[in-house]
């Protein structure tokens, strides 16, 4: 699987990746389920679900701002999957966990939202409403990862069953940097 895009998140102001869909749910509880993908003309297999959220945490709650595409100018009709209700929308439907990467990328894996991020903020959401923020730093876990590691440090994947291993020759700049400046590697 290719990785896939983000949907988007303003968080404290600031626009932000957002590696959960908070959009399913709803979808999922509709019947006949919507197929998004078959809106659009155009689209990548960077893009499976066909649609792009846009979301916002305003006073404490998640709403959908805005649903778009691959194509960062064009939206889809909301009123096609929310009729009457205008944006943004208070996403009651959602309960669970919206995952937002922070800081550097440090590893790069070619599948789904694989990749390490340094840091990441975990909201854990109640029918719409955030009840819990947690930031977690992963930066000591991924140096202890590639420390332990160390015979993964060639180029390419090694074979798994049915599916490839990522090397750590897929670390970022930023990855790279990390483990020479703090492990000597």
């Amino acid at each position: 699987m290719t990785a896939q895009m983000p949907e988007i998140i303003v968080l404290d102001g600031t626009e932000h990746a957002l590696t959960s869909l908070p959009l399913e749910p709803l979808l999922d509880s509709m019947d006949p389920r919507p197929d998004i993908g078959e809106w659009v003309d155009f689209g990548t297999t960077a893009l499976w679900r066909g649609y792009v959220g846009h979301w916002e945490i305003a006073a404490g709650s998640l709403y959908l701002t805005r649903l778009g595409t691959s194509e960062p100018d064009v939206d889809l009709d909301l009123d096609r999957l929310l009729p009457g209700r205008a944006p943004p929308v208070l996403a009651s439907w959602f309960s669970g966990k919206l995952v937002v990467p922070q800081g550097d990328m440090l590893l790069y894996v070619h599948m789904g939202w694989g990749s390490c991020f340094a840091r990441e903020t975990i909201l854990h959401v109640r029918h719409g409403h955030v009840w819990k923020r947690r930031d977690v730093d992963h930066t000591e876990r991924f140096l202890a990862m590639v420390d332990g590691s160390r015979h993964l440090l060639s180029d390419g994947v090694i074979p798994g069953r049915g599916h490839n291993i990522p090397c750590l020759s897929w670390l970022t700049d930023e990855g790279r940097a990390l483990v020479r400046d703090r492990l000597g590697l």
